[in-house]
């Protein structure tokens, strides 16, 4: 699997949050396109269809606690 350098996934996570910060979930239905802009990168890195779980497993993979693979990619099937 490749990996991006944590640089990458740690700029867009850093950006986000900070022109998300005190705003509603709504953020991404807004005129400002910036937050969009980085949420589709964030999803297609860690290969989640949506920005909370991309940020989720952004911040696992710069804390180091696991590969960029999405929570339900690791559920076992039943």
């Amino acid at each position: 699997m490749l990996m991006p350098d944590p640089v990458i996934p740690g700029t867009l996570v850093n950006e986000y949050e900070r022109l998300v910060a005190g705003r509603h979930l709504t953020v991404l239905l807004s005129p400002d396109r910036r937050p969009r802009d980085l949420a589709h990168p964030l999803c297609v890195i860690t290969g989640s269809r949506g920005v909370r779980i991309a940020l989720q497993v952004a911040g696992r993979h710069l804390r180091g606690t696991t590969a960029l693979v999405p929570p339900a990619a690791t559920e076992r099937p039943r």
